[in-house]
Protein backbone atom coordinates (compact mmCIF):
# COMPACT_ATOMS: atom_id res chain seq x y z
CA UNK A 1 0.00 0.00 0.00
CA UNK A 2 1.60 3.71 -0.55
CA UNK A 3 2.31 5.53 2.02
CA UNK A 4 -0.66 8.19 2.66
CA UNK A 5 1.64 11.14 1.66
CA UNK A 6 1.86 9.27 -2.22
CA UNK A 7 -1.54 8.51 -2.61
CA UNK A 8 -2.83 12.68 -1.51
CA UNK A 9 -0.05 13.47 -4.18
CA UNK A 10 -1.79 11.53 -6.48
CA UNK A 11 -4.83 12.47 -5.69
CA UNK A 12 -4.02 16.13 -5.76
CA UNK A 13 -2.02 15.88 -9.41
CA UNK A 14 -5.62 14.46 -10.82
CA UNK A 15 -7.61 17.10 -9.21
CA UNK A 16 -4.92 19.59 -10.93
CA UNK A 17 -5.19 18.05 -14.06
CA UNK A 18 -8.90 17.60 -14.48
CA UNK A 19 -9.35 21.45 -13.35
CA UNK A 20 -6.63 22.69 -16.08
CA UNK A 21 -7.85 24.87 -18.65
CA UNK A 22 -4.58 23.49 -20.78
CA UNK A 23 -5.92 20.95 -23.66
CA UNK A 24 -5.90 17.16 -22.80
CA UNK A 25 -3.30 15.56 -24.35
CA UNK A 26 -5.95 12.28 -25.14
CA UNK A 27 -8.25 13.58 -27.86
CA UNK A 28 -10.16 9.73 -27.70
CA UNK A 29 -13.63 9.62 -29.31
CA UNK A 30 -15.44 8.74 -26.27
CA UNK A 31 -18.76 7.42 -26.82
CA UNK A 32 -21.02 4.63 -25.71
CA UNK A 33 -19.61 2.29 -28.64
CA UNK A 34 -16.04 3.26 -27.61
CA UNK A 35 -16.32 2.29 -24.01
CA UNK A 36 -18.65 -1.04 -24.76
CA UNK A 37 -15.75 -2.34 -26.94
CA UNK A 38 -13.49 -1.21 -24.45
CA UNK A 39 -14.18 -3.87 -22.11
CA UNK A 40 -16.48 -6.01 -24.30
CA UNK A 41 -19.57 -5.40 -22.86
CA UNK A 42 -22.24 -8.28 -23.43
CA UNK A 43 -25.30 -6.40 -22.22
CA UNK A 44 -26.12 -3.28 -19.96
CA UNK A 45 -29.46 -4.43 -17.84
CA UNK A 46 -30.85 -3.09 -14.76
CA UNK A 47 -28.81 -0.20 -13.28
CA UNK A 48 -25.23 -0.16 -13.45
CA UNK A 49 -22.02 1.80 -11.83
CA UNK A 50 -19.19 2.89 -13.10
CA UNK A 51 -16.43 3.33 -10.30
CA UNK A 52 -13.51 5.80 -10.68
CA UNK A 53 -15.28 7.36 -13.64
CA UNK A 54 -14.09 10.56 -14.02
CA UNK A 55 -15.18 13.37 -16.36
CA UNK A 56 -15.74 10.93 -19.69
CA UNK A 57 -16.38 8.23 -18.85
CA UNK A 58 -19.66 5.39 -19.47
CA UNK A 59 -21.93 7.44 -17.34
CA UNK A 60 -21.95 10.41 -19.75
CA UNK A 61 -23.60 7.68 -22.03
CA UNK A 62 -26.13 5.92 -20.27
CA UNK A 63 -28.54 7.03 -18.10
CA UNK A 64 -28.71 3.47 -16.66
CA UNK A 65 -24.94 3.73 -15.36
CA UNK A 66 -24.38 5.88 -12.17
CA UNK A 67 -21.18 6.96 -12.30
CA UNK A 68 -18.81 7.57 -9.09
CA UNK A 69 -15.82 9.57 -8.07
CA UNK A 70 -13.72 11.29 -5.34
CA UNK A 71 -14.05 14.24 -7.61
CA UNK A 72 -17.09 16.31 -8.23
CA UNK A 73 -17.99 15.68 -11.59
CA UNK A 74 -22.08 16.60 -11.03
CA UNK A 75 -21.97 18.96 -13.10
CA UNK A 76 -21.57 16.58 -16.09
CA UNK A 77 -25.18 14.76 -15.28
CA UNK A 78 -27.32 14.15 -12.99
CA UNK A 79 -26.50 10.40 -12.71
CA UNK A 80 -23.36 10.78 -10.42
CA UNK A 81 -22.56 10.63 -7.14
CA UNK A 82 -19.35 11.95 -5.16
CA UNK A 83 -18.05 9.01 -3.43
CA UNK A 84 -14.93 7.18 -2.66
CA UNK A 85 -14.55 3.83 -3.83
CA UNK A 86 -13.63 1.74 -0.86
CA UNK A 87 -16.76 3.15 0.92
CA UNK A 88 -19.62 3.00 -1.83
CA UNK A 89 -22.93 4.25 -0.15
CA UNK A 90 -25.26 1.69 -1.53
CA UNK A 91 -26.60 -1.41 -0.40
CA UNK A 92 -25.67 -5.19 -1.43
CA UNK A 93 -26.15 -6.25 -5.34
CA UNK A 94 -27.82 -2.66 -5.38
CA UNK A 95 -26.74 -2.76 -8.87
CA UNK A 96 -26.31 -5.33 -11.70
CA UNK A 97 -22.83 -4.74 -12.80
CA UNK A 98 -20.12 -2.71 -12.07
CA UNK A 99 -17.32 -0.89 -14.61
CA UNK A 100 -13.68 -0.51 -13.19
CA UNK A 101 -12.01 1.40 -16.19
CA UNK A 102 -8.25 2.41 -15.52
CA UNK A 103 -8.86 2.96 -11.83
CA UNK A 104 -8.00 0.88 -9.47
CA UNK A 105 -4.17 1.82 -10.02
CA UNK A 106 -5.33 5.27 -8.45
CA UNK A 107 -7.16 3.76 -5.43
CA UNK A 108 -5.56 4.09 -1.78
CA UNK A 109 -6.55 0.61 -1.13
CA UNK A 110 -7.05 -1.58 -4.44
CA UNK A 111 -8.70 -4.53 -2.13
CA UNK A 112 -10.51 -3.14 -0.60
CA UNK A 113 -12.35 -1.14 -3.40
CA UNK A 114 -12.42 -4.37 -5.43
CA UNK A 115 -14.45 -5.97 -2.36
CA UNK A 116 -16.46 -2.79 -2.45
CA UNK A 117 -17.31 -3.11 -6.35
CA UNK A 118 -18.20 -6.95 -5.69
CA UNK A 119 -20.23 -6.21 -2.72
CA UNK A 120 -22.50 -3.92 -4.36
CA UNK A 121 -23.04 -5.66 -7.94
CA UNK A 122 -25.17 -8.38 -8.16
CA UNK A 123 -23.84 -10.02 -11.36
CA UNK A 124 -20.50 -8.75 -13.05
CA UNK A 125 -17.43 -6.45 -12.59
CA UNK A 126 -15.74 -5.45 -15.71
CA UNK A 127 -12.15 -4.30 -14.45
CA UNK A 128 -9.18 -2.95 -17.17
CA UNK A 129 -6.15 -1.57 -15.93
CA UNK A 130 -2.35 -1.36 -17.14
CA UNK A 131 0.05 -3.71 -16.15
CA UNK A 132 3.61 -3.64 -16.10
CA UNK A 133 6.53 -6.19 -16.27
CA UNK A 134 8.73 -5.80 -12.50
CA UNK A 135 11.58 -3.71 -14.68
CA UNK A 136 9.04 -1.03 -16.17
CA UNK A 137 7.19 -1.01 -12.65
CA UNK A 138 10.02 -0.22 -10.82
CA UNK A 139 10.56 2.93 -13.44
CA UNK A 140 6.62 3.48 -13.10
CA UNK A 141 7.12 3.98 -9.52
CA UNK A 142 9.91 6.56 -9.40
CA UNK A 143 8.47 8.40 -12.12
CA UNK A 144 4.65 8.44 -12.31
CA UNK A 145 3.34 10.54 -9.23
CA UNK A 146 -0.16 10.44 -10.62
CA UNK A 147 -0.76 6.45 -10.00
CA UNK A 148 -0.12 5.19 -6.14
CA UNK A 149 0.05 1.90 -7.97
CA UNK A 150 1.76 -0.09 -10.95
CA UNK A 151 0.62 -3.59 -11.09
CA UNK A 152 2.22 -6.69 -12.76
CA UNK A 153 -0.81 -8.75 -14.07
CA UNK A 154 -0.09 -11.41 -11.42
CA UNK A 155 -0.56 -8.21 -8.52
CA UNK A 156 -4.09 -7.27 -10.38
CA UNK A 157 -4.94 -11.20 -10.42
CA UNK A 158 -4.14 -11.79 -6.34
CA UNK A 159 -6.60 -9.12 -5.94
CA UNK A 160 -9.49 -11.08 -7.00
CA UNK A 161 -11.54 -13.18 -3.82
CA UNK A 162 -12.77 -16.11 -4.22
CA UNK A 163 -16.37 -15.22 -4.22
CA UNK A 164 -16.30 -14.28 -7.69
CA UNK A 165 -15.32 -16.72 -10.60
CA UNK A 166 -12.90 -15.02 -13.93
CA UNK A 167 -15.31 -15.71 -16.80
CA UNK A 168 -12.82 -13.51 -18.93
CA UNK A 169 -8.81 -12.51 -18.59
CA UNK A 170 -7.70 -11.04 -21.70
CA UNK A 171 -4.35 -9.15 -22.40
CA UNK A 172 -4.95 -5.97 -25.07
CA UNK A 173 -2.34 -4.32 -26.53
CA UNK A 174 -2.68 -0.44 -26.60
CA UNK A 175 -2.99 0.13 -30.12
CA UNK A 176 -5.96 -2.48 -30.16
CA UNK A 177 -7.79 0.55 -27.85
CA UNK A 178 -6.47 3.67 -27.96
CA UNK A 179 -7.20 6.23 -30.85
CA UNK A 180 -5.25 9.20 -29.30
CA UNK A 181 -3.02 11.94 -30.95
CA UNK A 182 0.39 10.27 -32.51
CA UNK A 183 2.64 12.05 -29.90
CA UNK A 184 0.99 9.74 -26.97
CA UNK A 185 0.68 6.79 -29.43
CA UNK A 186 4.60 6.64 -29.53
CA UNK A 187 4.19 6.40 -25.82
CA UNK A 188 1.98 3.51 -25.10
CA UNK A 189 4.24 1.96 -27.93
CA UNK A 190 7.36 2.55 -25.97
CA UNK A 191 5.73 1.19 -22.62
CA UNK A 192 4.20 -1.65 -24.44
CA UNK A 193 7.97 -2.56 -26.08
CA UNK A 194 9.32 -2.39 -22.38
CA UNK A 195 6.77 -4.60 -20.76
CA UNK A 196 3.16 -2.75 -20.34
CA UNK A 197 -0.49 -3.88 -21.69
CA UNK A 198 -4.20 -3.53 -20.47
CA UNK A 199 -5.59 -6.80 -18.61
CA UNK A 200 -9.27 -6.90 -18.98
CA UNK A 201 -11.41 -8.99 -16.31
CA UNK A 202 -14.59 -10.13 -16.36
CA UNK A 203 -15.66 -11.42 -12.78
CA UNK A 204 -19.12 -13.14 -12.27
CA UNK A 205 -20.37 -13.30 -8.56
CA UNK A 206 -21.29 -16.94 -7.27
CA UNK A 207 -24.13 -17.55 -6.81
Amino acid sequence: MPTKRRWEESQKLEKEYHESDKPKQWKVPYSFKYWSEHIELQDIEGINIEVGSGPDGFWRFSDKIIGTDSIDFSHLGKNFVRTEVENLPFSNNYFRDCYAINMLDHTYDPQKALNEMIRVASHRIYIISNTFSPFLQFIMRKFDPVHPYHFTEQDLLNLIPDTVQISLSKRKTYSEIETAISFYKLKLQIAQFLGSHRLLLHLDKKV
